[in-house]
Parts: structure tokens; C-alpha cells; sequence
């Protein structure tokens, strides 16, 4: 490998050999869902591949990929309603658009996969109607499945058969057949799933049987030009214990692999929509160590590419992997996402200079679960490739003179785009390092990997001339004279604890003593340490997300130098859980909140905040929450019982609201320079997450 980390990392360029094709590299852009499909005049419907999708992937495959997976696609009319807008593969229809696709990445040199898949019980029929489908009468969802008969799996065999003679069909290299992530296949599979006492279940090589039969069917229509692979799991992570292990996995591939029904064989891990897409709170390369385990029994029995997943975020990392032999090649997802030129930047020795995955799920996988189409929240080009992407920016007519005001993640945005088409840019800074409120969340448990959208913001700026002055307060007088034609406010927004919401009553006493908001929370804490706040507090979480329930495990886990405990929280919210956050993160948040000793109390609402009298002096000192030693009684209502419980002898009451927007300098200037172009962008709008605030950066810097 090599010693910098700007590349080129060897390992990762070598060509990949995929049965019958032969890939540029070994970078593998792995299939998931976007929701880009064209959709059905109907809405509801399933949708074909097409412009939206094919553009995607395409930017994808510009930017040096050697194989990208189109996916999934859907087999069969029981497994359509997975998501919304899932193309479907059964139909000759889909010819048109899976030619698109072939012509598009291959003229990009790319190898060109489809990904077939039928879910199973875990395809839900609101819309349909149509039942779940399954081996066994064993729910997922809330209702139980229908249990396939031999009838069906034929069906279901020929669908398969079908599929890939349209990919033949439409020129494409390969097609990757998908039996993990708790799908039909692997359902037939799993003893925890798979109840059958006829041909297709029981013992080992019953349970087999159907994915064989799909696999040489498969194969059969594809022809001998097409790769065919598997998406394999290297452990269920079922934690009942009745799940597919790595030594189950491994005994299934290489039965696979020795019987020459693999061309590759693509490992994940995780099950159900759990343990798939792990948020940054978890190590980098989490499924590396399952592959290399299932690799080595593979290698007993035949000589089959095996593909690794698991967040490998920089090129260093994944050439690592296969230079120690844990894996022949790597499957990228967020971390093209994050930034479609990954490998090339890679290949031109400029790895440092990737955008880099914060894994914080936000606007890829969080957008999906909430049926909307995907986004990310560092790269505002996804989705929108046609408009943003390659070749798109273009150098202003008339370079100006644009002066930003406000570091943070918009400002930073705006600053580079506005630069990178040719403007003078001055970016200014009242506090003496840029990126805003993002500093501070970094520093939460298990968070630090959010600086990325600072760092790598504040590179491009210093690559494309941006004059940053940090420590610089943006007054009137100091902007007027820079002489600007055009001014971006940029100015954030800060926490305010008396911010009312809809589903919660007003707090009685929140203006008061002994409250704080958690912006001033997270700050003093970071300051004088998580003790300062004192040993009882109670947050109040008013929005649902990560700001609380990561305060919460800040506030509460032993000091780890001194094994001292930290504070007694109690964390209230009208939520049952952290509803705004994806489902990997919102199982993160609440766990690690628990486990630090954090008491949550979901439907639980704030009434009010009073003094309570004199702190005792062996639980606290003063400090900035309780002014003079006070302490607090706060006032819980449970919303689902109607019953109120009072906690006495809180230090501070600490509320996660919406912050409010700090706009005051957008009237002043367009008062005092009306002849100056003014905008306003980020937080300074309406305070809001982060990926909001990039694309109004990226949106502004175009425009100017």
C-alpha cells in the first residue's frame, strides 16, 4: 500500500476478473435503494430503470468505478411494494432501460450489473394487497405470510430465468442475484425462517435447493457472457441465536462456489433492515472480518472472487483490504455517494482530497425509510445529476467581488462553489475556527467523524483562493468596505430553550434560572467538563433527533479516567423514541444513552421548572445552571397514563428545542447597501440539519 494517504493505492487498481468480464478495478459500486426510478403513471405502481437512475449511477462509473450494481430490481409482482418506485425485471419493458444503463456506464468504461431480488415476508401489501410471500408461516411484518408451494417456487424460478434473458437482452455484463439482508432467498436459507418439511427444507441441501434452482436458471438465460453472482451474508446477527452464522454462511458459499453456480460472491451482513447500514457510531470495515472468514472456507472449494462491505470510507482503508488477502475486491456505497469521484481522485494520487462519508444516514439511508428519494447530506448533487453534476458548473460571465459572512457548513459551501466559478471570495468568521454549531456536535460520543463536513470544506476554500478570516466580527462598516457586489449571510442560528413546538405544551419557568438550552449545555460541558451541569439533570427533547438522547450519554457515562460516575439524567420526551433519526441511529442513540445510565421516560412531557431551594452541599457546587447553588423542581407529565411526577433537586433543566435563526444582519445590509446584492442561506433561513444547509451553500454559489 502505499505510505500517503493521497494515493494511488495500488491494490485497488488492479483488474478484477468476474467470470466472463473482467472489471478496470476492483472498486464495486453495490446496489441500494434510491428511489430514482421513473415512476408509474400510477403512483403507487412499481417503476423501470431510466434517465434519473441510469445518471446516478453513470456519475458514478465517470468517476472510475470498475463495476456498478443497478438495484435492486424486482423479480416478481409479490416482491414489488418493497419500496416505492421499485423497477421491476420481469417484464420485456425493461429492456429499453437496462440498455440505457449498459451503454451509459460502459461508455464510462464500467461494467454494467443488474441486481435481482424478491423480498419475501418483508414485502409489506398496503397498496397491493397482495400477500407477503415466504418458506414458512413466520412473520416479519404484521401480518403473517403466505407460505409458498412448489406451484409458486416454479413460478418464481422462471421469473428469475426470465429476468436475466432481458439482461442479455439489453447488453449488460452481469447480474447479481440477491439472497442476504433477510430476502426471500435467504429466507429459504435460514433454519429461523425455512419450517418446510418437503423438498425445500429440513436439512442443509434441502434448504439449499432453491437458490441452486435459481442460480442454474439464471445462469442458463444469462448465457456464457454474463457474470453471475451472489449477494451472500456473513452473519444474520440474529440475536435470538436460531439465524445463519459466519460458519453457516461459509458452508453455503463454498457449496455454492464448488459447484461452479458463482461467478462472485458479494458479502454483507445484517438482517431485516438491522445491522446493514450502520450509522458512524460503529467501526469502520465492521463486515471485513466475516469475509475473511467466509473467503477462506470459499477458497477450499473453488477460486471465486469474494466482495467486502462494511463502511470502508477511504481508499486507504479498502486497499488494506485486500492487500492482507481479507477480501479479493470491495463494495463502496456512502462513500460514493459522499463523492462520485472517489476512485479517480484516488488513481490521480488525490485521496485527500475526497469528500468524505460522515456516516451520519441522515439524507441516504434516513430519506429512504421516510419513502423519500435519496440524498446526501455532504454532496447535494445526488439525485440531481442532471442539473448539478459533471460539466454542469460553469465559470461566472463576470467574476465579482462576493463577501460571505459565517464559517459554518453553508457559508463553507457557498464560499468553494462561488470560488471554484471564478468569484473573489472573502469568507468571514466571528469565532476563531470555522464550522459553526458543527464543532460542537463533534464533540459528542462517537460523533467526531461530523468534522468532515468542516474540513473538507475548508481544504477546497484554501485550494480555490477563498480569503478566510476567522476571529472577524462582520460589521456593517467592515463589509461595505470590501466593496462587495454580492453578500451571503451565513450567520447560523443559535439554541433557545423557550422555542415552543406543536406537540408540546409551553414550559411554565422556562425563561427562568436553572434552564438551558443544549447547544449552552453541550458547550459548558465541553468547557468545564460533563459535571458542571451538575449530578441530577432532566432534558427535555422536544424534537426527536440525536442532540438529546447524545447529550444525554455525555452527561451520564463515568468519567473514564476516574471510574467516577456521572450525572443522574432523565431524559423526557412526548416521543417514544428518537422518531427523526434513521433506524440504525435511533437504536444507537437510545442504547448508548442506556448504557451510560441514562433514564429515558418516552411520553413524558415538561409542564414546568421552579426553584426548589438550596443545593445540597455533597451534590453540587454552583455553577452557571444554578446560579447561587439552587436547585430545581421539575414537573413530568405522562401523556399515555395522565398521571405528573416531580423531581426535586435538579441542577439543570436542559431543553432541545428548535434553535432560532440569527438573520438580524440580511435587513441591515439591504437597508444600508441597497445596491448590493444580498442573500441568505443555512440555518440564517430557518434553522434546520445540515444537509439543508450545504444545498442552500452549493444552491447560492451557483446563482452569484
Amino acid at each position: 500500500m502505499s505510505d500517503t494517504a493521497a494515493g494511488p493505492h495500488d491494490a485497488l487498481h488492479r483488474p478484477l476478473r468476474l467470470g466472463p468480464a473482467t472489471a478496470r478495478n476492483r472498486v464495486v459500486f453495490g446496489a441500494h435503494h434510491t428511489l430514482f426510478a421513473e415512476p408509474s403513471s400510477t403512483f403507487g405502481e412499481p417503476g423501470a430503470v431510466g434517465e434519473r437512475l441510469v445518471g446516478y449511477l453513470a456519475e458514478r462509473a465517470a468517476g472510475g468505478v470498475g463495476t456498478v450494481i443497478c438495484g435492486q430490481t424486482s423479480v416478481h409482482p409479490d416482491t414489488a411494494a418493497q419500496v416505492a418506485n421499485l423497477p421491476i425485471a420481469w417484464d420485456r419493458q425493461v429492456i429499453g432501460g437496462w440498455s440505457l444503463l449498459a451503454r451509459s456506464l460502459q461508455e464510462h468504461g464500467a461494467l454494467a450489473f443488474v441486481q435481482l431480488a424478491h423480498n419475501g415476508g418483508m414485502v409489506p401489501g398496503d397498496w397491493t394487497k397482495r400477500p407477503a410471500v415466504a418458506p414458512s408461516s413466520i412473520a416479519y411484518l404484521h401480518e403473517s405470510p403466505r407460505v409458498m408451494s412448489p406451484a409458486d417456487l416454479d413460478d418464481l424460478v422462471t421469473h428469475y430465468g426470465r429476468a436475466a434473458r432481458h439482461a442479455r437482452s439489453a447488453g449488460l455484463d452481469g447480474i447479481e442475484v440477491h439472497a442476504a439482508h433477510g430476502y426471500l432467498l435467504h429466507q429459504f436459507l435460514s433454519p429461523a425462517w425455512n419450517r418446510r418439511s418437503d423438498a425445500y427444507g429440513g436439512d442443509f441441501d434441502r434448504r439449499l435447493r432453491l437458490v441452486r434452482e435459481v442460480l442454474t436458471a439464471v445462469r442458463e438465460r444469462a448465457g456464457d457472457d454474463l457474470a453471475v453472482g451472489l449477494r451472500i451474508g456473513g452473519d444474520d446477527g440474529d440475536r435470538t441465536g436460531r439465524g445463519l452464522d459466519g460458519d453457516a454462511w461459509g458452508e453455503i458459499a463454498a457449496a455454492l462456489a464448488g459447484e461452479g453456480l458463482v461467478d462472485f460472491l458479494n458479502v454483507s451482513v445484517g438482517s431485516g433492515g438491522i445491522g446493514m447500514v450502520r450509522p458512524l457510531y460503529v467501526r469502520h470495515g465492521y463486515g471485513v472480518e466475516r469475509t475473511a472468514t467466509l473467503r477462506a472456507r470459499v477458497r477450499e472449494a473453488a477460486d471465486v472472487p469474494v466482495l467486502a462491505v462494511g463502511r470502508l470510507t477511504t481508499p486507504a482503508e479498502a486497499a488494506a483490504v485486500i492487500e492482507e488477502d481479507r477480501a479479493d475486491a470491495v463494495t463502496i456505497v456512502r462513500a460514493l455517494i459522499a463523492d462520485a469521484n472517489w476512485v479517480a481522485k484516488d488513481a490521480a494520487g488525490g485521496a485527500d482530497s475526497i469528500r468524505a462519508c460522515t456516516g451520519c444516514n441522515e439524507s441516504c439511508y434516513g430519506n429512504l425509510v421516510r419513502g423519500q428519494p435519496m440524498t446526501c447530506a455532504t454532496n447535494p448533487v445526488v439525485g440531481r445529476e442532471s442539473m448539478l453534476g459533471t460539466g454542469t458548473m460553469f465559470k461566472a460571465r463576470r467574476p465579482r467581488s462576493v463577501v460571505i459572512v459565517g464559517a459554518g457548513p453553508a457559508g463553507l459551501e457557498a464560499a468553494w462553489v462561488a470560488a471554484a466559478r471564478g468569484h473573489r471570495v472573502t469568507l468571514l468568521e466571528r469565532e476563531e475556527l470555522p464550522g459553526g454549531r458543527i464543532n460542537a456536535a463533534a464533540r459528542l460520543h462517537g460523533r467526531g467523524e461530523l468534522s468532515g463536513f468542516v474540513t473538507w470544506r475548508v481544504a477546497e476554500c484554501e485550494r480555490r483562493g477563498v480569503e478566510l478570516r476567522c476571529g472577524t466580527e462582520a460589521t456593517l462598516e467592515l463589509v461595505a468596505s470590501l466593496a462587495p457586489d454580492a453578500v451571503v449571510v451565513a450567520t447560523g442560528a443559535v439554541g433557545d430553550a423557550t422555542t415552543e413546538v406543536a406537540w408540546h405544551p409551553p414550559i411554565a419557568g422556562v425563561g427562568g434560572p436553572g434552564v438551558l438550552d443544549h447547544e449552552a449545555a453541550l458547550r459548558q460541558a465541553i468547557a468545564d467538563g460533563p459535571g458542571a451541569l451538575g449530578a441530577r439533570v432532566v432534558i427535555a427533547d422536544l424534537v426527536g433527533f440525536v442532540e438529546a438522547y447524545a447529550l444525554a450519554e455525555l452527561l451520564a457515562a463515568p468519567n473514564p479516567a476516574t471510574g467516577e460516575p456521572g450525572a443522574e439524567v432523565i431524559l423526557a420526551s412526548p416521543f417514544a423514541e428518537p422518531i427523526a433519526a434513521d433506524p440504525e441511529t435511533r437504536l444507537t442513540l437510545m442504547r448508548r444513552a442506556r448504557r451510560a445510565g441514562a433514564t429515558l421516560a418516552p411520553h413524558h412531557v415538561i409542564l414546568g421548572v421552579e426553584p426548589s431551594g438550596p443545593a445540597d452541599s455533597a451534590r453540587t457546587e454552583p455553577d452557571e445552571a444554578s446560579p447561587g447553588g439552587a436547585t430545581y423542581r421539575v414537573s413530568l407529565a405522562d401523556t399515555l397514563a395522565g398521571s405528573v411526577r416531580v423531581v426535586e433537586n435538579v441542577d439543570t433543566l436542559v431543553v432541545r428545542s428548535p434553535a432560532r435563526s440569527v438573520d438580524r444582519l440580511v435587513a441591515e445590509l439591504q437597508a444600508s447597501q441597497p445596491g448590493v446584492e444580498v442573500h441568505a442561506i443555512g440555518d440564517a433561513v430557518a434553522a434546520r440539519w445540515v444537509d439543508k444547509a450545504i444545498a442552500d451553500g452549493h444552491r447560492v454559489g451557483r446563482l452569484l
